[in-house]
């Protein structure tokens, strides 16, 4: 036997209505609660295309150099500033595929350790907190990683490029450890490299360098990124002290971002407990003013 609901039923149904003055407290409350979410939502898409566009000028088109008049030299890459390098990207970097897990060690409650999966990226990369898992199988040590790597994307379904490639760098938020799936590479810089995880995140984003890496992807009905297109091809490596202005710049924007969505996630918690107890009145707002997020 089961519960039924009968449609003649509802109008008869007895709610508690808040007066009109207490759910204008309440609606005020709620959306300066929304407006926040909504403030953070933008913002970091600003940073975001802001990191992006800086790459860009200075990485890509060369703005800074084009500015101060410097001199440009052929390479077997093409016209590069002069007394830039270019090398082969397995000296810079070290790939690992993940775990292979199994299904039954996947939990929905959060035990085990974070799994950053396939899922974990966005489509033109970026880091997508939905798409964690929890994970409480067997696991080796290779299969660790830690907040601040960089994980990039080896599969995808179809062939339009859209995910595969393409990169983010794992947050704070899950903690000290994690683990990765066979899907992505965890992806590190050589302690001998100038480069950082927030430069490698946007040179994998980068269209140009995109369009270069996902093509050595190969596959019937899955699509899939071999090892060998992360440690074969040769790119451009900067003077140094130039790609140590741009981490300290991407750094500080990765931090404010993250700062932002904690701030978005505490908020959207608050909103949702207050809520219920708005409405049936266990809470009650006497000013609609009072601020409840300071900016």
């Amino acid at each position: 036997m089961f519960d039924s609901l009968k449609c003649a039923d509802i109008p008869n149904f007895r709610l508690l209505i808040p007066p009109l003055s207490e759910q204008k407290a309440i609606a005020a409350v709620l959306g300066t609660l929304d407006d926040r979410i909504e403030l953070n939502r933008r913002m970091n898409a600003t940073l975001a295309a802001l990191a992006r566009a800086l790459f860009q000028s200075w990485f890509v088109n060369f703005d800074l150099v084009r500015a101060g008049g410097g001199q440009f030299q052929d390479s077997v890459i093409g016209m590069i500033p002069k007394d830039w390098k270019v090398e082969r990207f397995h000296k810079h970097i070290t790939a690992d595929r993940g775990l292979s897990y199994k299904g039954e060690g996947l939990r929905d409650d959060g035990t085990g350790l974070p799994m950053h999966n396939l899922n974990s990226v966005y489509e033109g990369g970026g880091y997508k907190h939905e798409g964690i898992k929890y994970y409480a199988g067997e696991y080796r040590e290779k299969h660790l990683l830690n907040p601040g790597d960089m994980i990039v994307t080896n599969t995808e379904q179809g062939f339009d490029h859209l995910l595969i490639g393409h990169a983010a760098i794992v947050p704070e938020r899950y903690g000290p450890k994690g683990l990765f799936s066979h899907h992505i590479y965890r992806v590190r810089h050589k302690p001998s490299s100038p480069f950082s995880p927030h430069y490698l995140v946007e040179l994998f984003n980068n269209p140009r360098w995109h369009y270069w890496i996902s093509g050595f992807s190969n596959g019937t009905t899955i699509n899939m990124l071999p090892m060998d297109a992360l440690e074969m091809p040769l790119l451009v490596v900067p003077p140094d002290e130039l790609l140590k202005k741009f981490t300290a710049l991407a750094a500080a924007v990765h931090s404010q971002v993250e700062a932002n969505l904690e701030q978005s996630r505490t908020l959207a918690g608050l909103r949702d407990a207050l809520l219920p107890k708005l409405l049936s009145g266990e809470l009650r707002l006497k000013d609609a003013d009072t601020p409840v997020v300071s900016s």
